[in-house]
């Protein structure tokens, strides 16, 4: 999110115990002629940033279906995958992908003394893993306080918990869209 954007009150802020400030603005996209949701609400800065963030949610969109099919077919589930409330049987993750609701987050961090994060302090979040089936996300892109990409700035560490306990950190393409395993994958595989 820009930051002019992220400092209205459509963000949601919180601030963790090492003073970093994470901003979120958050939407969604709905299954069929529901399609993507606008940011709510989308005036002034916000505005520009939902015109200049359309093309990137419907690439976003297209790679997460391509995603949701190529795992689909690569996965021996047992059908239907995932009954819902109502009855309706999905019998894929590319169908249980395409019906379902996708939420968007749009997040700024602000440090409060960029100084003192270095690689031996402590992360701002934590080992976790997300609820959902999968999650896409591109890799942290940092800006100045006008908007402006800022390849100098520090963007931190993205690591990963290892089957062992140890950790690695990973390293992502900037152009890239990444997908992770969610703890939902539990849910609908055996």
């Amino acid at each position: 999110a820009t930051p002019a954007c992220a400092a209205t009150p459509a963000a949601a802020a919180h601030t963790f115990p090492d003073g970093t400030t994470r901003r979120t603005l958050a939407t969604h996209s709905l299954p069929g002629a529901g399609g993507v949701q606008p940011l709510a609400p989308a005036e002034g800065e916000c505005a520009a940033f939902e015109r200049a963030a359309a093309p990137f949610r419907a690439l976003v969109a297209a790679a997460t279906n391509l995603f949701a099919e190529r795992l689909s077919s690569s996965l021996r589930a047992r059908a239907p995958l995932l009954v819902a409330e109502d009855g309706t049987e999905f019998n894929s993750l590319h169908d249980v992908s395409t019906a379902g609701e996708h939420l968007e987050h749009f997040h700024a961090y602000t440090r409060a003394t960029p100084s003192s994060h270095g690689p031996a302090s402590p992360p701002t979040i934590d080992l976790h893993t997300d609820q959902g089936i999968f999650i896409a996300f591109t890799p942290a892109l940092m800006v100045s306080a006008t908007g402006e990409p800022d390849a100098a700035a520090d963007a931190g560490r993205f690591e990963v918990g290892l089957a062992d306990g140890s950790r690695a950190e990973a390293h992502f393409d900037p152009d890239s869209l990444v997908f992770l395993l969610g703890d939902g994958i539990h849910q609908v595989l055996p």
